[in-house]
């Protein structure tokens, strides 16, 4: 009788230790943000799948993990995070500024200008990166002027930022505006882009 009781006290600690060590939604992902701040990028991908598990409706959960993929260059599996993200809380900027992001690298660049117009159109000034991002998109398209028109916004939101100077100066040289070019590649390189000091030298030669 002894043994059993012994059995069945052993079995409930057992169980209440398995409550005890389960974590939330919530846990999982602050443990996923730590890991992600430390470079960790594999270990905040598990962290974040389990918080999905948890909480299968956690749209900053697929957000979260998102930007995880999209840092590790899985832009394919970062696409379908946000993608799920923004089926949940359509709303959210952020979510399409990550997905545009992610087909820009892919090289589906008029879903990247979608994508960056749905973020200006929600928020026409909380963005630089849009602007940026969508700017790099007509570039390849080889709409040059619009990039232009983007990169002239993406300064006035953030004047102190070298990208948006240097991606413009590309637009130009495409242009042959070579001495608007050389201007821009010169304040990026003032603010600290060594890419835009090389392409002010190579124009200067």
């Amino acid at each position: 009788m002894k043994k059993v009781i012994i059995g069945v006290v052993m079995a409930a600690l057992v169980c209440v230790a398995a409550v005890a060590g389960a974590q939330t939604a919530e846990e999982w992902y602050d443990k996923a943000d730590d890991a992600f701040i430390a470079g960790d990028y594999e270990t905040a991908i598990e962290y974040l799948t389990k918080a999905i598990e948890r909480k299968p409706e956690c749209a900053e959960c697929y957000s979260g993990r998102g930007i995880v993929y999209y840092y590790s260059g899985r832009y394919d599996e970062a696409i379908a995070d946000y993608s799920k993200a923004i089926e949940l809380t359509p709303e959210d900027a952020v979510c399409y500024l990550g997905r545009g992001g992610a087909y820009y690298f892919l090289g589906r660049y008029d879903e990247a200008v979608a994508d960056c117009t749905k973020v200006i159109d929600l928020d026409p000034e909380g963005f630089y990166g849009a602007y940026n991002i969508r700017g790099m998109a007509y570039d390849e398209l080889g709409r040059n002027n619009e990039a232009i028109a983007d990169y002239n916004k993406a300064i006035e939101l953030d004047p102190e930022n070298p990208v948006a100077y240097s991606n413009r100066g590309i637009s130009y040289r495409s242009l042959g505006r070579y001495d608007e070019a050389i201007d821009d590649f010169k304040k990026a390189c003032e603010l600290g882009q060594d890419e835009a000091c090389e392409a002010l030298e190579k124009l200067e030669e």
